[in-house]
């Protein structure tokens, strides 16, 4: 103890005190490297648990640090890849020339890219995702010289990030996107077809209102005409009975009393003279009695049809207006018209050859009624002066007349369609078809 008390006396106290600065360092220099040790493993925990692959290369591009994601993508083992190239790591047996992670290195190796971080974006098929790549240049500290600034490069910095997913929303947002569009244009077709045929819709009620009305009031007028046109014909009924008929019976009656009285004075021969002189006056008489009844409703109407009445009228007519021919060719048969048809066809035969002979001045006229597999057709032509079917309508609307207008009306009415050709100067010709459907009686 003494020895060993005498030996500490001898050693001086500067030496003492420099020892324990020492001492005190290097437990410091221990302690921070532990601290750097720790920290290291920690970045290297947190880089390994990132889902990006983290690489760190040299100035050749070659992989100095890895973390664990390579192995979870398959890319081999953390130990093998390292002092690899960056494009042996991603695409390995890669013999592209025109391969996206060479290029990328490549811009690299040529010097640090001072502007902007070069990255790129790509389905890559060999690390069978879509992937971001990214490079960073990191700063190693300044060189001691000119020579050491030549020869040492900064390090680099890749972020490989997968976008697989973010890029299949991106795929699926834009289909939805495109399925949306493409909805809201067969939409949009869909209400632009709808307003159009609403349009259309309005625009043909609107006309059918129009029609309506317009209907309404020509029927309106056509029935005031259809009244004027009944008392003008009650009207010249009694002018004709008063004037022929009337002053006809009147003078038969006045001959007969006179050749009484001559026969009650005896003169018997000179009243049977008279009564035969009556006779042709009574035979004019009963002419114009079957003249004035044929333009009414012909009994034989409704006792023989149709046909034998057509047949009858064209007869007549013809020797009443000598210098007419009027022909009849009846191509159907009495049992093929239905009763509810016979008085429209015989008064618009009527009416037809009427206007032909007194207004257009016609020669000869044919009555052609057929009865079709789906129609009953009537057909009545004149070779007369002809005349302009729209003005005449339209003359006889503003006039008053019903020759076009009653026949058009009583057509429509039994369910025909109505037509007159003319022409000045060719003639006219009226077709009236009744369509078999629908008929009755």
């Amino acid at each position: 103890m003494a020895r060993q008390a005498g030996r500490h006396a001898a050693v001086p106290a500067t030496e003492r005190t420099s020892a324990a600065a020492e001492r005190t360092a290097l437990q410091r220099l221990e302690q921070e490297f532990r601290l750097v040790e720790q920290a290291k493993l920690e970045w290297e925990v947190t880089a390994d648990c990132l889902p990006q692959l983290v690489l760190i290369l040299d100035e050749r591009m070659n992989v100095l640090r890895v973390n664990r994601t390579l192995e979870r993508w398959a890319l081999g083992t953390v130990r093998d890849v390292l002092g690899r190239s960056l494009h042996a790591v991603l695409h390995p047996g890669c013999h592209r020339r025109h391969c996206e992670a060479l290029a990328f290195a490549r811009r690299f190796a040529r010097g640090p890219a001072a502007a902007a971080p070069p990255s790129y974006e790509v389905r890559d098929e060999r690390l069978h995702r879509s992937v971001r790549v990214e490079g960073y240049v990191l700063p190693v500290g300044e060189p001691v010289s000119d020579a050491a600034r030549r020869e040492r490069r900064p390090h680099v910095l890749v972020v490989v990030t997968d976008v697989t997913e973010l890029k299949l929303a991106e795929e699926q947002r834009n289909r939805s996107s495109a399925e949306l569009e493409r909805r809201v244009e067969q939409r949009t077709d869909e209400l632009l077809r709808s307003n159009q045929e609403l349009m259309r819709v309005i625009v043909e009620r609107e006309e059918a209102d129009l029609a309506l009305k317009d209907s309404q009031a020509e029927s309106k007028l056509l029935s005031s005409q259809l009244q004027t046109a009944q008392e003008r014909e009650r009207k010249r009924i009694a002018v004709e009975l008063h004037d022929s008929v009337n002053q006809s019976l009147s003078a038969i009656k006045f001959a007969i009393g006179h050749a009484t009285q001559i026969a009650q004075r005896g003169q018997a021969d000179a009243a049977f003279r008279m009564l035969d002189d009556l006779v042709p006056m009574v035979q004019a008489t009963m002419e114009e009695v079957r003249r004035i009844s044929m333009d009414l409703r012909p009994s034989s109407l409704d006792d023989f049809g149709i046909i034998t009445t057509l047949s009858w009228f064209a007869r007549e007519f013809s020797r009443i207006y000598q210098g007419v021919d009027i022909r009849a060719n009846l191509r159907a048969e009495e049992r093929e018209i239905p009763e509810s048809l016979r008085t429209a066809i015989f008064r618009i035969t009527q009416e037809s050859v009427n206007n032909a002979v007194r207004h257009g001045r016609s020669s000869r006229v044919d009555i052609v009624l057929s009865a079709l597999a789906d129609t009953i057709e009537l057909q009545v032509k004149d070779d007369g002066v002809g005349f302009d079917p729209e003005a005449a309508l339209a003359r006889k609307r503003v006039e008053g007349g019903v020759g076009l207008g009653s026949m058009r009306e009583r057509a429509e009415y039994s369910g025909a369609v109505f037509e007159v050709r003319s022409a000045v100067g060719q003639g006219t010709e009226v077709m009236v078809q009744w369509p078999r459907h629908g008929l009755t009686g």
